[in-house]
C-alpha cells in the first residue's frame, strides 16, 4: 500500500512547497490540509506549484485542534491515512496533537509545545542543566526593564512564539527596550488568525559565532547529521544571510562540544521522534542554546545538507511521519555547500538586483533565486522575511565555499530607488 501523508499547512518561503514535492518523489499520496488555500497564492509561487503535488486538499479550521482531528479522522475513513507532518513552525504542535489523537507516528505533543514556546524551552533547559543564556519571562514593560537591568545591556528582547527571527532585537538601553516591547505586544493575532502569546523573553546577549545542528530522532535514538555555520545581518536584528555546511572554522573538539550541547537540549525537551534544528552560539564560556525547533530547518539548510551529503532531511521527516526509519550514511560529508542572501541597505523601492545572471554562471553555483520583484518596497533586514535573493554554492571544502560566496557577493548589486550599492562580501 502506498503511504498517505497529510501536510498541516506549510510556510510560504518555499521549503514547505518543496516538502510536498519531496513526498511525491517518494511515491507517497499527499493530502494538503489548510484553513485558507488562497493564503498560498503568491506572485512567485502560483497555487499550481503546490497543488500539482497533492492528491487531495482538505479545507478545515486548522486553528481549532479538535475540529482538525475530526476532519482528519473522517478523511482517513474515506482515503486511509498513515501520517501527519508539518513544515510550518506555527503548526508543528497542531500536527503533533493530530498525529497522537489518530494513533499515528509522531513526537510527543508536550515536547513539541516546549520547543514551540521559547519561554517553556528556556525553563526546561534550565531545569535539565543545559547551557542557557540568562533570561526572564515578562508580561509588562516594567518587568522587562527590571529584568534587563539585572541581566545587563545590551540584551535581547523577543516574542516567545514567532519564527524567522521576527521581532528579535538587540536592545542597547531602556528607551529602546520600551519601544520594542510595545512593538512586540501591539499585535495580538498572527496573519493566520491565531492569538499571539503575551509573554516576552528578555535574554542575555550571547557573543560568539552561531551554528545550527541538524538531528534525526527515531524511537529515542538521536543522530547528528552535521553542523551549519551561520552569518547574520541587520542593525540590532538577526536576519540570517549566510549558511555553510559543514561549518568552517570549528576544531573537532569544538564541533563535538556544540553537537553534544544540541543533543542534550533535544533530549531535555523530550523530542525523541522527528527532525530537529537546534541553534547554538559558541561563546567564551562554551556553547549556549539559542533555540530548538521541532521541525526541519527552513531554506536553505536542507538544500545544503543534501548538496553536501546526499541526505534529504525533508524526506527523512516525511518517512518518520509514516513510521519508517530513514536510511542514511553517517559518514562525513563528501563536499561542502553554502548560501548567501542579498538584502537592501536602506528603505525604498527595489529597482533591480544586478549580477545574478553572472552569479549563475560562476564555478560551483548550484542555484540562484529571487524572492523580490522590482517595484517592491524594501528596507534594511530585520528578519529572514527581508532576504531578497540568494545563491547556493558547492565546493570541496567549507573554505572553498566561503571564498566562492565572497567572490559572487562582490559582483552583486542591490538597487534601491535610483541608486545602487555593492553588497559587502
Amino acid at each position: 500500500m502506498v503511504p498517505h501523508v497529510a501536510f498541516i499547512e506549510c510556510n510560504i518561503s518555499g521549503s514547505g512547497f518543496r516538502a510536498v514535492a519531496a513526498a511525491k518523489e517518494l511515491g507517497y499520496r499527499v493530502t494538503f490540509v489548510t484553513r485558507d488555500l488562497g493564503y498560498y497564492r503568491t506572485p512567485k509561487q502560483p497555487l499550481s506549484y503546490l497543488l500539482d503535488g497533492c492528491d487531495h486538499v482538505l479545507t478545515t479550521e486548522t486553528n481549532d485542534q479538535p475540529a482538525l482531528v475530526a476532519a482528519l479522522a473522517a478523511h482517513r475513513d474515506r482515503y486511509g491515512l498513515d501520517g501527519v507532518v508539518c513544515f510550518s513552525e506555527y503548526y508543528v504542535h497542531t500536527a503533533a496533537v493530530a498525529a497522537r489523537a489518530l494513533g499515528l507516528p509522531g513526537p510527543d505533543p508536550d515536547a513539541v509545545a516546549r520547543a514551540r514556546n521559547k519561554a517553556l524551552t528556556r525553563q526546561a533547559l534550565a531545569a535539565a542543566g543545559v547551557p542557557n543564556p540568562q533570561f526572564a519571562v515578562v508580561d509588562t514593560a516594567a518587568d522587562a526593564l527590571d529584568a534587563a537591568a539585572e541581566i545587563g545591556y545590551p540584551c535581547v528582547l523577543k516574542p516567545v512564539d514567532r519564527s524567522s527571527s521576527t521581532n528579535v532585537r538587540l536592545i542597547p538601553g531602556p528607551d529602546a527596550l520600551v519601544e520594542h516591547y510595545t512593538s512586540i505586544t501591539r499585535h495580538t493575532r498572527h496573519s493566520r488568525g491565531w492569538r499571539l502569546a503575551r509573554e516576552v523573553l528578555v535574554e542575555e546577549y550571547l557573543q560568539g559565532p552561531e551554528f545550527s545542528v541538524e538531528t534525526v530522532a527515531c524511537r529515542g535514538e538521536i543522530r547528528v547529521l552535521g553542523t551549519t555555520g551561520k552569518g547574520v545581518v541587520g542593525q540590532n536584528a538577526f536576519a540570517e544571510n549566510e549558511h555553510i555546511f559543514p561549518a568552517p572554522a570549528l576544531l573537532p573538539w569544538q564541533r563535538r562540544y556544540v553537537q553534544d550541547t544540541a543533543v542534550a537540549a533535544v533530549r531535555a525537551l523530550g523530542l525523541d521522534h522527528g527532525v530537529c534544528h537546534t541553534e547554538v552560539k559558541l561563546t567564551g564560556q562554551g556553547p549556549r542554546i539559542v533555540e530548538v525547533n521541532a521541525r526541519v530547518a527552513g531554506f536553505p539548510v536542507p538544500s545544503l545538507v543534501k548538496l553536501a551529503t546526499g541526505f534529504d532531511l525533508t524526506a527523512a521527516a516525511i518517512r518518520l511521519a509514516v513510521g519508517e526509519r530513514p536510511a542514511y550514511d553517517p559518514s562525513a560529508p563528501t563536499r561542502a555547500a553554502g548560501a548567501r542572501f542579498f538584502t537592501a541597505d536602506r528603505a525604498g523601492v527595489l529597482t533591480g538586483i544586478r549580477g545574478l545572471d553572472e552569479a549563475a554562471r560562476a564555478e560551483g553555483v548550484a542555484e540562484v533565486g529571487l524572492a523580490a520583484e522590482p517595484g517592491q518596497r524594501v528596507g534594511p533586514p530585520v528578519s529572514n522575511n527581508d532576504l531578497l535573493a540568494h545563491v547556493l554554492v558547492v565546493g570541496v571544502r567549507p573554505w572553498d565555499v566561503a571564498s566562492r560566496l565572497d567572490g559572487i557577493a562582490a559582483g552583486v548589486e542591490v538597487q534601491v530607488a535610483d541608486r545602487a550599492y555593492r553588497e559587502a562580501a
